[in-house]
């Protein structure tokens, strides 16, 4: 994939800058909103318990969090909200070249996080490594990291559209960061696989943090393997299926929010808590199901 010559190229050159864009709502629009929409409940509800419970204010949660905040403005920013909700029904090429840039960028920052996410708890499971008295704060210290990155290419991306100069960074850091997380889901895997079946290791007592990125890579992996196929390949998808895997990405925090309820006590507890719910007596019904599906972590 060549992208020197698009460096110095005249983004809108083929367009008339003067000339906005009417935006249009279509009724898979509006699904793609209310599942977005749904998806940021989501994320403010994960926070939410986080914040409120001190002992669910792990290291992973910190990460969790924070991931759970970068996909929040993301859904918050999904474009056909403007359209939704009638904010605007006219956009010049540049707004939407600034709109576009910016939802990359925060793509970028949820790869990154999950695979913080994913790398913290593989060091943890499958090392002696603990650094808990040795650099407590680290955790913080590489969350501010990754926000700088994200900003980093963020104000980057927008400059290059504000400038009418053509260079997609923030498109490359999406690929890149799905790249990346595509080779370290696929090699933690294996790792796995090999430990249980050659070396007989039994399996990891706590999996949440593995069934949170690998739904997370598999949730993104058609949308990843159209947009790598029509950028490297020139292969073009419909419309429809190119809308469809947006839909799916934008639904993992909804799969998130499920699987901390049904594959965590810990989760469950608080979040029955928080809604006044007895554990022993009136929310306890299904209580059985539940930790068969917790048993199999």
């Amino acid at each position: 994939m060549d992208l020197s010559n698009l460096t110095m190229n005249d983004t809108f050159e083929s367009l008339d800058q003067e000339e906005p864009f009417e935006t249009e709502i279509d009724p898979f629009s509006i699904i793609k909103c209310i599942v977005a929409l749904v998806s940021a409940f989501s994320n403010i509800f994960i926070i939410f318990i986080i914040a409120r419970y001190s002992v669910l204010q792990t290291r992973s949660n910190f990460y969790l969090a924070n991931w759970c905040i970068s996909n929040l403005i993301l859904m918050l920013l999904v474009p056909i909200f403007v359209n939704l909700f009638g904010i605007t029904d006219v956009m010049s090429y540049e707004m939407m070249c600034v709109w576009d840039e910016s939802l990359y960028a925060l793509f970028f920052g949820n790869f990154l996080f999950a695979l913080i996410l994913l790398l913290d708890w593989y060091v943890s499971i499958y090392t002696k490594q603990n650094c808990t008295g040795k650099c407590k704060n680290l955790h913080i210290f590489i969350t501010v990291i990754v926000w700088i990155l994200v900003l980093a290419v963020a104000i980057g991306s927008v400059s290059f559209c504000v400038m009418s100069l053509s260079y997609p960074l923030s498109l490359t850091s999406f690929l890149l960061g799905y790249f990346l997380l595509f080779v370290i889901v696929v090699t933690i895997n294996v790792l796995r696989l090999v430990k249980i079946i050659i070396f007989k290791q039994h399996l990891e007592k706590n999996r949440l943090v593995l069934i949170f990125v690998t739904s997370f890579f598999f949730c993104w992996l058609p949308n990843w393997i159209s947009m790598y196929g029509q950028i490297a390949l020139g292969i073009f998808f419909s419309d429809t299926f190119i809308q469809c895997t947006y839909l799916l990405g934008y639904s993992h925090s909804i799969f998130m929010l499920l699987i901390v309820y049904f594959c965590d006590k810990s989760f469950q507890f608080h979040i029955r808590k928080t809604f006044g719910c007895d554990k022993e007596r009136t929310c306890d019904t299904n209580n059985q199901n539940k930790e068969q599906i917790t048993g199999l972590l």
